[in-house]
């Protein structure tokens, strides 16, 4: 048994390697998990979205981080007499691409770059995947993020806006219910956009925001995946973590009641100091503020008295969804 053991101590060293293909810009994360325990060696940004014109720019840029990962001593340092050190790649495109009419093609011209990094370099083992990602995956991967850092969680609920999708997800004794919105922090830029250029336009938040619902009935084959009676979620008062454009917002007001929350916001964006003509970085960030505080408020009903924690980061780890599609890949090979 000894052996056995120091076998799969010394062979389960590995890279994996994450892109976030986002509305906005592509994010790649490079992790290292050694012993079970996962840590972010890297991460590189190409600050633009993902899409027909981009995507050679996007992945010439990004995959020459994992080019050079196996010339790099410090990162390599820890498989040191492994018998292998594996890097997995998994590319994951979201909602701005879910809603491209060119999203075949991109898909396309990823899986072919990332198959010539693959061949380029015959002294690793790679493991790749790629696709796009649906709501409920992002959601599942953000619960699997969530209980690494906290394997005893069960009842809690967790909030996760990016800049066109949002995914909400509550878990009450061991069941699961995801809701998923085809609208984000990016959406509701755009909705103001269009608002100023015509005033006759009908763009409320709340009109949106409801019509952009998507109904995801439970499957059952899905883990757990049941809906939840609003008299259980209201148990979780003190259990609501925010994360992405939620937490990028409230970091300010991390710990404090919902009550709190709104009536801060409602002081702070309410002043003349937060005038766009007087600043409008300001101006910026109460725009923001207030869509965020008016989905909480108007869509998802969260009781006064809630408090809201601010999930960020642990151990220097950006926590998201990429953390939990890279547990899924390293232990789908353990």
């Amino acid at each position: 048994m000894f052996y056995i053991l120091l076998y799969i101590n010394y062979y389960f060293c590995m890279f994996i390697a994450i892109f976030d293909a986002g509305s906005t810009s592509t994010r790649l994360h490079i992790y290292d998990i050694t012993d079970d325990y996962l840590k972010e060696v890297s991460c590189h940004k190409h600050n633009e979205p993902l899409n027909i014109h981009t995507v050679d720019n996007t992945m010439i840029n990004l995959l020459e981080n994992i080019i050079n990962l196996k010339n790099n001593t410090k990162l390599n340092k820890n498989c040191k007499n492994k018998l292998n050190c594996n890097i997995s790649i998994g590319f994951y495109a979201t909602a701005g691409i879910r809603e491209d009419p060119n999203k075949t093609q991109i898909m396309d011209k990823v899986k072919s770059y990332i198959n010539d990094a693959i061949h380029d370099d015959s002294n690793k083992q790679y493991i790749a995947d790629v696709k796009i990602l649906t709501g409920k995956e992002e959601a599942m991967g953000l619960v699997d993020a969530f209980e690494y850092f906290n394997p005893s969680a069960d009842n809690y609920m967790l909030m996760d806006m990016g800049g066109k999708s949002t995914q909400i997800v509550y878990k009450v004794n061991g069941n699961i219910e995801i809701d998923l919105w085809n609208t984000g922090i990016t959406t509701k830029k755009r909705i103001l956009f269009d608002s100023l250029l015509d005033d006759n336009l009908n763009n409320s938040f709340l009109d949106n925001t409801l019509n952009n619902k998507v109904n995801l009935l439970p499957n059952k084959n899905d883990r757990n995946i049941k809906n939840i009676t609003n008299k259980n979620k209201n148990t979780l008062y003190g259990n609501i973590y925010a994360f992405s454009s939620f937490a990028d917002s409230l970091k300010e007001f991390n710990g404090k009641s919902y009550k709190d929350i709104e009536a801060s916001i409602n002081d702070k964006c309410n002043t003349n100091e937060y005038n766009k003509h007087n600043d409008i970085s300001k101006y910026n960030a109460c725009n923001d503020l207030n869509y965020i505080n008016y989905f909480i408020s108007d869509i998802l009903k969260i009781n006064k008295n809630a408090t809201i924690n601010i999930f960020h980061h642990t151990d220097d780890l950006y926590i998201s969804w990429p953390i939990g599609k890279a547990l899924q890949i390293y232990r789908s090979i353990i």
